[in-house]
């Protein structure tokens, strides 16, 4: 994979890669929802395993964050809102370019904690945990969601 955004860039060149996660949409909103109907947690966390760099890298993120706020979301206008708070753990190789990634995430909290609307949307934080996921990333019970769309592919074995 070649860093940056020039013309030979995985930033540019991701556009199956981008298909594919927008089919993963349903997936991560039916495990947001299991999610939430088995507890209402106030602060969810979650990881892309594998988020590469580029326009895609948080794409299920976003697919999660905004699942979160649909479900978590002001149920009335009298009831008194839900401001959850968001965890996103972005993982991927040391070498992949973090640098490009981070340069998506102001835009993405903007669009996601509701900027435009005064700051009433969820608290998001966005997290690199660069590593590989043959080993340990997290500790225990910490993550709620798991995602990945094109890195588990790649695992040879089961650890535990």
């Amino acid at each position: 994979m070649i860093g940056g955004d020039g013309e030979t860039s995985y930033a540019r060149n991701s556009g199956f890669q981008s298909g594919v996660q927008s089919r993963l949409t349903p997936l991560i909103e039916e495990a947001i929802a299991d999610l939430c109907r088995a507890a209402v947690p106030g602060h969810v966390r979650m990881a892309d395993l594998g988020c590469s760099s580029g326009p895609s890298a948080l794409a299920l993120a976003s697919a999660a964050v905004e699942a979160v706020c649909r479900r978590l979301g002001n149920p009335s206008p009298a009831a008194e809102r839900c401001r959850p708070e968001i965890s996103v753990y972005l993982n991927d190789l040391p070498d992949n370019d973090f640098n490009t990634v981070f340069k998506g995430v102001p835009s993405f909290l903007e669009k996601h904690t509701g900027a435009e609307r005064g700051g009433d949307g969820p608290l998001v934080l966005v997290f690199g945990a660069p590593g590989s996921f043959y080993g340990r990333l997290f500790s225990a019970q910490m993550l709620h969601l798991v995602c990945s769309s094109f890195s588990l592919h790649w695992l040879s074995q089961v650890s535990h």
